[in-house]
């Protein structure tokens, strides 16, 4: 939800300006998938992640140990591209 607005609904004017916007980082152009984290500075996106890691399926078990470490490693990264601008 984004100000109370339910982000699910494929037709929310939101949720299309959002793909549009992303449509570059978006694995699929017809769904956002989430986690799906954005790194901008300055109106542009320097670094995003969308999911948690490919080797993961959230529908099938929690992270394990390991993946948590490499997903805090990525969002570092993201952070990191932050810093650097």
């Amino acid at each position: 939800m984004v100000d109370g607005i339910d982000l699910r609904n494929d037709n929310d004017d939101n949720y299309i300006k959002l793909k549009k916007y992303f449509a570059d980082y978006l694995s699929d152009s017809e769904r956002i998938y989430v986690p799906f984290v954005a790194f901008i500075s300055e109106g542009s996106v320097v670094h995003t992640n969308e999911g948690t890691l490919p080797t993961h399926d959230a529908k099938q078990r929690e992270m394990t140990v390991e993946e948590v470490k490499l997903l805090k490693e990525i969002y570092e990264n993201g952070f990191n591209f932050l810093r650097s601008e």
